[in-house]
Order: structure tokens, then sequence, then C-alpha cells
């Protein structure tokens, strides 16, 4: 449906089970993205479906991704959901989800979402504010990954049906996303941060993240975290 172009794949979380836990985060601009960001991943080893029988071969590793509970309420989605342990988030109670992506990462797992919640798109597809429980989730003391992208809109966008409709005009198109994987933020590194620095310090790492994908222009200078207000 498109040319992936990806940056920075070394900065993602390694594929090695062994590795410890992480956090991914990815901004959201359209149901068409959860395709080509997924599709990205896994060209790192990072796999969104169930532990292989027997044992997966090396570089193949598991994540657990919050989705909208909504795929649950589809046949074909509701088996594709159950057969890659994601974990539904309920709009109207959003805490056992994140108990439940807490529980994950206390037992070393990796786990993707997407914390602006919603594909409600700026005109640009620059990173919205992050939910409330999403940069609760991100405080979690472990690393946290900021990957972006620019722009899936080009391979579909707007209702399911009519998303679904252009991607599959995309074997013609072939347009072009880029994705740009930034330096993970450390827990340290939000240590020392109140609740609002740590927030925005993490919507800042996914927007720092973002501009690079857009400009497809690797930084020439380390990423920075805003230090506490003084």
């Amino acid at each position: 449906m498109c040319r992936l172009s990806v940056r920075g794949a070394e900065n993602l979380p390694s594929a090695d089970p062994a590795s410890g836990p992480a956090l991914v985060v990815l901004n959201h601009t359209t149901i068409v993205d959860v395709i080509v960001t997924m599709a990205a991943l896994r060209r790192a080893g990072l796999w969104v479906d169930l532990p292989c029988a027997g044992g997966c071969a090396p570089g193949h590793r598991h994540f657990r991704v919050l989705v909208t509970d909504d795929v649950l309420r589809w046949p074909v989605s509701r088996q594709m959901a159950a057969r890659s342990g994601v974990i539904p988030v309920s709009a109207e109670r959003g805490a056992p989800a994140l108990l439940a992506a807490r529980r994950a990462l206390s037992a070393g797992e990796l786990v993707v979402m997407y914390p602006e919640g919603d594909t409600s798109a700026n005109v640009e597809g620059s990173p919205r504010p992050w939910r409330a429980g999403a940069a609760l989730l991100a405080r979690s003391g472990v690393p946290v990954h900021a990957v972006a992208h620019h722009d899936s809109r080009q391979v579909g966008y707007g209702p399911i049906a009519l998303s679904v409709a252009r991607a599959l005009t995309g074997v013609l198109r072939r347009p072009t996303v880029r994705l740009y994987a930034g330096e993970p933020l450390r827990p340290h590194e939000l240590a020392s941060l109140s609740r609002s620095e740590a927030q925005e310090a993490l919507e800042g790492r996914l927007r720092q993240a973002w501009q690079v994908a857009r400009s497809g222009l690797l930084p020439s200078v380390p990423q920075s975290t805003p230090g506490p207000a003084g």
C-alpha cells in the first residue's frame, strides 16, 4: 500500500526478549497508520502476535499494544485481537487497561501505545497532547521510545470503510511514509520532573521525532530533555 522509509531503527527496543521492559509511543492520524507502524516494528523484529509454539527464533520479540475496544465488536478484528495479545481500552473505563499494561511492563514485556488516544489529526499531522492515562503509564520507570510517522494519511484517511478503500488504491499510487525512532527517554530523565513537566517532556520527544520524520533529515545533535523548572 505504500513505500516505508524507516530511520533511527537503532533507537528501537531490542528484539531480545531478555532485554527488559520498554514502552513505545506512536503518533496517530488515521486507522491506516496502525498497519504502517506495526509493519515498521516488525522489520525490527518486534511482533504483535501470540508467543511462538515451541519458542521463538532469535530476533523475534512480542509486544502488547493498547487498542480501543471497538476492535472487539467485529468478528474479523476480534479474532485478530484474540490472537495478538492486545490490551483493549474502554473509552468509559481506561483504568483496567492501564493496570494490564503496567503488569506487562513489570513482567519485562514490551508495550506499545498511541498516547493521543484517537485519530482526530490536525492539519499538519503533528502529535497532539497525550491523554492523562498515557502520560501516567509512561512514568512507569521504563525507557520510553518515541516513534513518529509522516504521514500515513497519504495511504488512507476518513471513516473506516473509506480509509480501507483509499488504502487499497495505494497499490497503484505507492506513496512514501517516513518513520523515525528517536532516542529513548530513560527513567532517570523523568524521575526528577513534576507530573506536568514529565508530560511536557514526553510530548516534546514525540514531536521531535515527528519533525525528523516530516523533514526526512536526521538530527545533527543529540536530543535533550527539559529539566525541572526553577
